[in-house]
């Protein structure tokens, strides 16, 4: 946490998303996409993409009641949303004082609610602890000296996850909505098997969980995706391994000479 003070007293901020849960993070989400300026949305797109001349562009479009009351007032949500300042404190501080602490610790965070985190060091964690329970993401299997993503996950667990987020951004509050459900299909403890209701169950208690744990679990599958087509070869390498045994097995390749 981050400690700042006003006056003479003290108020904290969050410093990065192992202060944020899963629950908190939703409803700023749900914030941020009903009560954001649509200048301020525009921007942020146009960031994401990094179209730095209709950026430079759009900037021109600003003007004095979007500096001073419009985007001060969305700043003021954001900043209720992640530290712990009261209305009445809030009210009492500049538009200037406000654009000024967004821009410095909130805006980051918002961002990364929208377009996904650039500031997270992923570091590809095996486990994680959860009120005194010991979760394991799915392990890799190797294969002819090559890992293969989620090797040992069961077919249900990809299926399900999958869908999740697939028709997650259907759902109001994108991806993070179904979060809970996502971390609580594809972690569980050791040597436990995939169940529906069980994984729908604990879901409901993963709402204190920190982002920094749903983040990594994001990666991860992101991970797994981008390195589906080495899995596929490596399937068709291991399927024509196996079928050249099988024919080298029962002898109907060595009358031509390929096995000596």
């Amino acid at each position: 946490m981050r400690n700042f003070k006003i006056g003479k007293k003290q108020y904290k901020c969050v410093g990065g998303w192992d202060e944020i849960t899963i629950d908190q993070a939703v409803d700023a989400l749900l914030v941020i996409e009903e009560k954001i300026p649509a200048f301020l949305k525009t921007r942020y797109d146009l960031i994401n993409v990094q179209d730095w001349g209709k950026l430079t562009k759009h900037e021109e479009t600003i003007d004095d009641e979007l500096i001073v009351k419009t985007l001060p007032a969305f700043y003021g949500l954001m900043i209720q949303k992640f530290s712990d300042l009261t209305d009445y404190i809030l009210k009492r501080i500049s538009y200037h004082d406000r654009s000024v602490f967004y821009e410095q610790y909130i805006e980051k965070f918002v961002l990364g609610l929208l377009f996904g985190p650039t500031d997270f060091d992923y570091k590809e964690i095996k486990r994680f602890d959860y009120q005194g329970v010991t979760y394991y993401l799915p392990k890799y299997k190797v294969v002819l000296d090559e890992r293969i993503p989620m090797g040992e996950s069961q077919t249900i667990e990809f299926t399900e996850s999958s869908d999740l987020i697939l028709n997650a951004k259907k759902l109001q509050g994108g991806q993070l909505s179904l979060s809970k459900n996502v971390v609580s299909i594809l972690c569980r403890p050791e040597n436990e098997d995939y169940d529906e209701q069980t994984c729908l169950d604990r879901a409901t208690k993963f709402g204190s969980l920190p982002m920094s744990i749903v983040w990594e679990v994001f990666f991860y599958i992101l991970k797994q995706a981008n390195t589906y087509g080495d899995y596929i070869q490596i399937c068709l390498r291991t399927g024509a391994l196996k079928q050249t045994r099988r024919l080298k097995e029962a002898g109907s390749m060595n009358s031509v000479g390929i096995f000596t």
